[in-house]
């Protein structure tokens, strides 16, 4: 498992590059690092050392179809950035969290009334409004096909909608505390949530059922995003750290796999504890 450890503020949001090579930690000064995923390098920072936002990064999205970044912050504001070297492009007022849908045509926002709202990302122009969650809605994201939207809330349920009509589909419940983050799972098999009661949830999409818990975190575990092929996932929380967990069995054994081909082949002293149970004093 590689740690990050360059932040000075608790990590509230993280994504990874499409193809997998990086991964980028926003916090809550407004802090955004771009990170080597292999060996856990710095790369650069959003904003250099003005910051990405001010205030409190609360979601990231790596676009795909053009190498772009875009964070929300609790400044209200989006900004969308060049990833390869970290420079704004243009900024939109008057949203805490956006996501781009899978073809960039569409922006789904969230807000502190419980509402969602997607958007034509061309023209700006609102399409729909969804309503059920009581109270703040701290995340959304679409499903791979782009045809459902799945959204975490303050009021301890996860929920997935229709994104033509705006339909409540079905709810994932088992978090104790606040639902901080969601991410479907690029193979379109899997949701995984993150929450205040310091645990991340992997759900099954159809039918709703918890399938294994994340449990390491010391505090709240604010964002849990997947690997670009759906084997991998990254958390990170107030513990100020950032974690990669295998995903299920084809994760285990690819894991195993860069660990028995790594040179020189040797465990790190985590590794020794977790694996081996020889564990420093």
């Amino acid at each position: 498992m590689l740690r990050f450890e360059r932040h000075s503020s608790p990590i509230r949001a993280a994504a990874w590059e499409p193809n997998g090579e990086r991964v980028i930690t926003g916090d809550g000064i407004g802090t955004a690092i771009i990170w080597d995923a292999r060996d856990g390098e710095v790369t650069h920072r959003l904003g250099r050392n003005l910051g990405a936002h001010r205030g409190a990064i609360n979601s990231i999205t790596w676009d795909a179809n053009r190498d772009l970044i875009l964070t929300s912050g609790q400044d209200n504001l989006t900004r969308m950035w060049k990833a390869e070297s970290g420079e704004e492009i243009r900024s939109f007022a008057g949203n805490r969290y956006a996501a781009l849908s899978p073809d960039g045509a569409y922006i789904i926002t969230t807000s502190g009334d419980g509402t969602v709202i997607i958007w034509d990302a061309e023209s700006g122009d609102e399409l729909l409004k969804m309503q059920g969650h009581t109270e703040r809605v701290n995340d959304a994201d679409w499903s791979p096909d782009g045809l459902y939207v799945v959204t975490a809330s303050s009021d301890g349920t996860a929920r997935v909608w229709d994104a033509h009509t705006g339909e409540e589909i079905s709810q994932y419940l088992g978090h104790t505390g606040a639902v901080l983050s969601v991410e479907w799972q690029p193979t379109g098999d899997q949701i995984v949530t993150a929450g205040a009661d310091g645990t991340a949830c992997i759900w099954d999409a159809q039918s709703g059922e918890e399938v294994d818990q994340l449990l390491g975190h010391e505090g709240e575990v604010s964002t849990a995003t997947w690997s670009p092929d759906g084997m991998q996932i990254l958390t990170a929380g107030s513990d100020q750290t950032a974690r990669i967990w295998p995903a299920g069995i084809e994760g285990l054994l690819r894991q195993a796999e860069e660990r028995i081909l790594r040179q020189p082949p040797e465990f790190t002293l985590e590794e020794r504890c977790l694996y081996l149970h020889e564990c420093e004093e």
